[in-house]
């Protein structure tokens, strides 16, 4: 009956919006703790300016997230699919491709906010306090991969049925993340508590996503390789993104290498520089299969990529 489809769809439906409604209070309530433990210390004058600096690189946080939620979606119906048929192997197949995807671009995202910091601060927000705003990117930056992780593992128990879990996750995450903030806000008063308690929040989430993904799979789902791979190829892709924009801003003239539009082309130089390093180490360490890969969003146009320059059979 209609009751009973509209009883079916509120019950799926409410525990994935009250975990993203978590997930979104968490800036609010940021703001609010952090305002009031800024005025008790005496700092009340520099709030508006440092909230503004978590703001810019929310910004950044935002891009790397984005894919990562357009991945958790299309991870869902083929995970719901598998399950409901009782196929455990399958289920652990699609969360394994799920979980190397998402680390194949939160990692690298992670280490092109480190290693570039400077000249995405100096070309996106120049007129910021560059040296704050650049160690809060730096700081923030692996909070990238850990808030992806944890996105994409709450899809994956969503899909499997266990859609109680991400909100009593995310609930137990916000409840320790603010804990973490008030005693980090006590004794180190800044930007950079709200920072480190906003890796804790994903890293919790994380940990609590993964144990019960463990339980009901019943056997390891990715392998250390998913992380140790892009991870490698991602240090060699950020050094040496960070040496190509170093060599090229001592190349042009001071004068012309301080203008914004001339930080943007050689960031974008140093991006696609570092994007094909990093999927060439990549692929040289083969962490994928041809199976593997074609499975994953954009999978067949990285093999076919991947075949030209003759770095997969």
């Amino acid at each position: 009956s209609y009751g009973q489809v509209t009883k079916v769809l509120l019950l799926t439906l409410l525990p994935i919006l009250f975990s993203s409604f978590v997930y979104n209070a968490n800036t609010v309530i940021d703001d609010f703790i952090f305002s009031q433990m800024m005025t008790l210390a005496g700092m009340g004058s520099s709030i508006v300016m440092l909230w503004g600096i978590f703001g810019e690189y929310r910004i950044l946080f935002n891009i790397p997230m984005a894919i990562s939620n357009s991945l958790s979606s299309s991870v869902i119906p083929s995970l719901a699919a598998a399950s409901s048929r009782g196929d455990k192997e399958l289920v652990a197949h699609k969360t394994k491709l799920g979980i190397s995807f998402t680390a194949m671009i939160a990692i690298p995202a992670c280490a092109g906010m480190i290693f570039l910091a400077e000249p995405i601060c100096a070309f996106l927000f120049p007129s910021e306090s560059s040296g704050i705003l650049v160690n809060v990117i730096r700081l923030g930056a692996p909070a990238v991969v850990v808030c992806s992780i944890s996105t994409i593992t709450n899809a994956i128990l969503q899909g499997i049925g266990q859609l109680s879990k991400p909100l009593i996750h995310a609930s137990v995450g916000l409840f320790l993340h603010i804990l973490i903030l008030v005693v980090l806000m006590r004794f180190f008063p800044g930007i950079y508590a709200v920072v480190f308690a906003h890796f804790a929040f994903g890293l919790i989430v994380c940990i609590f996503n993964r144990i019960s993904i463990a339980k009901y799979i019943g056997k390891g789902t990715e392998s250390l390789k998913s992380y140790l791979m892009p991870l490698i190829a991602s240090l060699i892709m950020g050094v040496m993104a960070y040496f190509l924009y170093r060599l090229l801003s001592r190349i042009l003239p001071a004068g012309i290498a301080g203008n914004r539009f001339v930080i943007g082309a050689m960031l974008a130089v140093c991006i696609f520089a570092g994007l094909i390093v990093y999927f060439v180490v990549l692929f040289l360490l083969k962490p994928y299969k041809k199976e593997d890969l074609l499975e994953m969003p954009m999978g067949r146009r990285l093999y076919r990529l991947a075949r030209k320059m003759r770095l997969m059979d």
